[in-house]
């Protein structure tokens, strides 16, 4: 299982998916298809589907699908080389509907909540993750600069933050 982190812009996010197209992208002239599975409209959500549009090669059928509060059953479609899902809800869908050989890449999701989708399931050998998850230093600098008068600041941290990462944000 590959797992990367997403740190820095979409952009980032949009050069490992290439990157990972590239490698999945049969040598064959036939078509690739690629179903995106968004949890929702709007924001960084569209964000990744756009530039998924702009960047994929010719020759590649995308086909996004937006989960639907009221239907929560999705299937994939049965032509579908590789299924990307754009959030948690989409991840958790995907995992539990999709084929175990088509492959899953799962963006816009915590490691937490991929680690929480995958725990004790069986053959999940072609479900990959790009994490999005803001170190505990960047959050810091983020209210240090939203709130430069403040003194002490507390975050609450769960069992997922070891000692280690706590010191190193310590400044």
């Amino acid at each position: 299982m590959m797992q990367l982190n997403w740190r820095t812009s979409p952009k980032c996010l949009i050069l490992w998916l290439c990157l990972w197209l590239g490698v999945l992208l049969p040598s064959t002239a036939s078509a690739f298809s690629v179903q995106v599975l968004s949890s929702r409209t709007g924001g960084a959500y569209d964000e990744v589907i756009e530039s998924l549009k702009s960047e994929l090669m010719r020759g590649t059928e995308l086909r996004v699908q937006y989960l639907n509060a009221n239907e929560p059953n999705w299937k994939p479609i049965e032509s579908t080389n590789l299924v990307i899902t754009i959030g948690v809800d989409a991840a958790n869908v995907a995992i539990k509907s999709a084929d175990t050989n088509t492959p899953i890449l799962c963006v816009l999701i915590p490691k937490v909540a991929f680690d929480a989708l995958t725990s004790g399931k069986k053959d999940l050998r072609r479900v990959s993750a790009i994490f999005l998850d803001t170190a505990l230093g960047r959050q810091l600098e983020l209210i240090r600069q939203l709130l430069p008068q403040a003194k002490k600041v507390g975050s609450v941290l769960g069992r997922t933050f070891s000692a280690f990462r706590i010191c190193s944000t310590r400044y």
